[in-house]
Order: structure tokens, then C-alpha cells, then sequence
């Protein structure tokens, strides 16, 4: 993953992040700003 320069993420957001990616999710649930801002630079759909 290469988003994080650009963004103030913690340890917890990454991991998350990066699971959906593995798992080759197409988006992901969350209410955090941080791990949504993370989520859409690495193409997942986020919702709410």
C-alpha cells in the first residue's frame, strides 16, 4: 500500500485497509475519517 505519505492513518486503519484489499474487497464500511480517506486512495468503494 503507498496512500499512507498523504494521509494521517494509524496502525489499526492500515491493517483494516489493507485486509480489504488482500481479500480483494470491492469497498468498506466505516465511520472513521481517517481509515476512509485511506480506503478511497486505495480504490474501495466506502460508504456510509
Amino acid at each position: 500500500m503507498h496512500a499512507t505519505t498523504g494521509c494521517v492513518c494509524r496502525a489499526l486503519d492500515v491493517l483494516h485497509v489493507a485486509a480489504a484489499v488482500i481479500v480483494k474487497a470491492k469497498g468498506m464500511l466505516t465511520f472513521d475519517k481517517h481509515q476512509r480517506e485511506l480506503a478511497k486512495a486505495e480504490g474501495l468503494e466506502v460508504a456510509p
